[in-house]
């Protein structure tokens, strides 16, 4: 907290603070407010945790910041602090969504065989079309459900092509929402001249419980990790932005075990990894103009900007335009889109605003997240794609 010199230099970079222009929702005001909180000058009000819990910890102003201010780390420890000495009453959805859905891949692919078994028998046809949605007011949350493929990621130790190893990290969305995608970046690898497996016994990467002030899960989850990956020293490709920057800061979360630092350097993103590799074939002609959506966990934490770039731009054909704000959070981050639905729908509807000034007819992104936020947002005439399935369509 004592690096911020209140230079102002993150307030145009923080979401939240570009659409409501007040400092306590900039970085500065809430490290004001964390400050003072912590060195007695100010009780943890309702209103002082709320502006502290807006933050979308999209690390936007970390990445800008002169005096070098973590704002994810420091934003998290707080959090953590909240939980253990100021604990607020949990919603429904945040009980559900960190104490039983995510981190037990078992009960989060059972509720993804019921949103499956929603989508395919006519119930949500009906609950659209009949109004039951609007009335229950659940109909902008439903509209950010993907549709659930018919067969999940299981991993279980499986490969696939021959070359150096590289193991897969498959995760909870992206090994059953978006199944089809993981198992493509896992034939991309191969198409990149890998062996690509999926370790068995892995478990959600903890991003969620992080954030949401519950540490001591988050360091659960992350053992059970080193464990799945342990034994090996090859690189562990990534498709999800926020899932790579957690796994990356590992060794932040687990300070004394010396082998969380090995795992963390061990993380790589798939377009970072694939940047550095030369394809075995080379790459069909797409005639496509798209724009590429910077997930914040992989432009702002990660640091990765150039590689997706690199790699698309590889790809004959394709045009690639640039957006405005291309670093401002599209909203959300996480589950933040369900705490937060007001703050979130204005940067959804800012950020979408920019994807069609391009004129692009496609929008890539490497993030589930993102994926699902810019799907609800934008017209059914702009497609919405994760990079590796464009990837996949010019290389496999």
């Amino acid at each position: 907290m004592l690096r911020c010199i209140r230079c102002a230099a993150c307030l145009t970079s923080c979401p939240t603070y570009v659409i409501d222009h007040k400092e306590e929702e900039g970085p500065r005001g809430r490290i004001a407010i964390m400050r003072a909180i912590a060195e007695g000058h100010l009780e943890a009000t309702s209103d002082a945790l709320e502006h502290v819990g807006n933050c979308l910890l999209c690390e936007a102003c970390s990445h800008v910041c002169p005096s070098g201010v973590e704002m994810e780390r420091l934003g998290v420890a707080f959090r953590e602090w909240v939980e253990g000495e100021a604990p607020a009453k949990r919603s429904w959805g945040e009980r559900f969504a960190f104490g039983w859905l995510f981190g037990d891949l078992g009960h989060f692919r059972l509720v993804a065989r019921a949103l499956q078994f929603y989508q395919g028998s006519g119930m949500r046809w009906l609950a659209r079309h009949l109004g039951i949605l609007k009335l229950l007011r659940l109909d902008k949350m439903e509209a950010l459900l993907p549709d659930i493929p018919n067969r999940f990621v299981a991993p279980e130790g499986q490969h696939v092509g021959s070359g150096p190893l590289a193991q897969v990290f498959a995760g909870c969305i992206m090994s059953t929402a978006m199944a089809p995608t993981t198992e493509r970046t896992a034939d991309l690898l191969a198409a990149f001249g890998c062996e690509a497996a999926f370790p068995a016994g892995q478990v959600c990467c903890g991003a969620l419980q992080l954030h949401g002030g519950d540490a001591e899960r988050t360091r659960e989850l992350a053992r059970q990790n080193l464990d799945a990956f342990g034994g090996s020293d090859a690189p562990i490709v990534v498709n999800a932005a926020g899932c790579g920057a957690m796994l990356k800061h590992y060794g932040q979360l687990l300070p004394d075990e010396p082998k969380a630092a090995a795992f963390a350097a061990r993380v790589q993103d798939v377009s970072e990894f694939l940047a550095t590799r030369e394809p075995l074939h080379p790459p069909r002609a797409l005639h496509r103009t798209i724009a590429l959506q910077d997930a914040c966990h992989l432009l702002h934490a990660q640091l990765i900007g150039a590689a997706p770039r690199k790699l698309l731009r590889a790809i004959p054909g394709l045009e690639l335009r640039e957006m405005a704000e291309a670093g401002i959070c599209c909203g959300s981050a996480g589950i933040y889109n369900v705490t937060h639905p007001g703050q979130s729908a204005a940067l959804q509807e800012r950020k979408c605003a920019n994807i069609l000034q391009t004129g692009a007819d496609m929008v890539v992104t490497g993030n589930p997240g993102c994926l699902l936020q810019l799907r609800a947002g934008l017209p059914p005439e702009v497609q919405v794609e994760h990079i590796v399935d464009l990837l996949a369509e010019a290389y496999l």
